[in-house]
């Protein structure tokens, strides 16, 4: 499984940032492959397994748009029935309260045009017009994914904050 992991630190956010990828584990340390054991071996996948790394492929992209705060983007990448619903700006509205600093993309678990991929994210959260500091939280958010037409798009009917983050709203 190729796992990805995204930083994207903001001045004076770099305390923040370095804490939780040590609770992570992924600090300093390189990212496993699969087949890393049969080095030198080309090993073709399996149309299963090109899949689930297609997948993997379109999430990533999603979590990276969410890191830069790239709403159009964000929106291309949700199912099309979202997209003809609501403009960029639209669905921008109301976000804000979590600021996605990194994401590491995970297992993906595919039945048939529907999909969830496992996805660690580290935000900061922010309540808004509270005076407490902002939290920094590492989470496993499930992510909902659905084929159309061949192509995998995030589920447009899925809460946008990870459930172990909930009391921040977005």
């Amino acid at each position: 499984m190729i796992i990805r992991l995204k930083i994207r630190a903001h001045p004076g956010a770099l305390g923040a940032v370095i804490v939780p990828l040590l609770v992570l584990g992924c600090a300093g340390r390189p990212v496993p492959h699969r087949g890393s054991e049969t080095a030198g071996v080309e090993q073709a996948l399996s149309p299963r397994d090109e899949e689930a790394q297609e997948l993997r492929q379109r999430a990533a992209e999603y979590w990276d748009a969410r890191l830069r705060v790239d709403y159009c983007r964000q929106l291309k990448l949700s199912e099309p029935r979202l997209q003809g619903r609501v403009t960029c700006e639209e669905y921008a509205g109301g976000k804000g309260a979590i600021q996605y600093l990194g994401y590491d993309v995970g297992d993906a678990d595919i039945k048939g045009s529907f999909a969830s991929v496992q996805v660690k994210v580290i935000a900061r959260i922010t309540l808004p017009g509270s005076r407490a500091q902002p939290v920094v939280k590492t989470a496993i958010v499930p992510d909902a994914w659905i084929k159309v037409e061949g192509v995998w798009y995030r589920r447009a009917d899925q809460g946008e904050g990870p459930p172990a983050m909930s009391g921040a709203v977005q």
